[in-house]
């Protein structure tokens, strides 16, 4: 065959417009799960103390005073799912102020310790959260002249948190420890205190 006959073919070949197809293996789509938020978080804050021991005893004249204290509260919750979470919490205030109706009244160290259900309604970064639980609120007196007293029972709260980031919060809330009347004989003591607090916490 002449070279004029080759070159012939050849453009004859590629005019046609036959083609070479190249075969590519399949590509697999690869989904990536979004990272899960871990459910345990811990946090701290200061807790503003509130409280009032009320007695109509005519043999102490009946006696009243009124109780502030700078605290510390320490918590550790589960989230179980974004409306409901566990949550434990302690709280400590030392050498309390009393506003008594009788001379020179003592100092008070204060205890709180309760677990609360936390019913929560995000909206967006905002919590709004409630709390309900039970606890045990303990009083101590510096001197012996007024009663150091205890009670144990239900406990009730509500506030808010806004999420600064996946990890970190800010909230405020208010908790009612106890408010209760303890007879002794004919006479009536009547007690109550709550705390205000402010603090932060962590989400891991």
């Amino acid at each position: 065959m002449s070279i004029v006959a080759l070159l012939s073919l050849s453009t004859i070949t590629f005019a046609g417009g036959l083609k070479s197809e190249i075969m590519q293996p399949p590509v697999e789509s690869i989904e990536v799960e979004e990272a899960q938020p871990n459910p345990f978080y811990i946090g701290g804050g200061y807790s503003y103390i509130q409280g009032s021991d009320k007695n109509d005893d005519p043999s102490t004249m009946g006696y009243s005073y009124d109780i502030d204290a700078d605290g510390l509260m320490f918590q550790a919750g589960y989230k179980i799912n974004p409306y409901i979470a566990i949550e434990g919490r302690y709280t400590m205030a030392s050498g309390a102020d009393i506003d008594a109706s009788f001379p020179n009244p003592p100092d008070a160290d204060i205890t709180n310790i309760a677990i609360y259900a936390k019913p929560t309604y995000p909206i967006g970064r905002v919590n709004i959260y409630g709390l309900l639980g039970y606890g045990k609120t303990e009083v101590d007196y510096s001197s012996g002249t007024v009663a150091d007293w205890d009670k144990s029972g239900f406990q009730w709260g509500g506030g808010v948190n806004f999420e600064i980031t996946n990890h970190f919060a800010v909230f405020a809330d208010y908790t009612k420890w106890c408010d209760f009347d303890e007879v002794v004989g004919a006479y009536t003591t009547t007690r109550e205190m709550d705390a205000i607090t402010v603090g932060l916490t962590y989400t891991f």
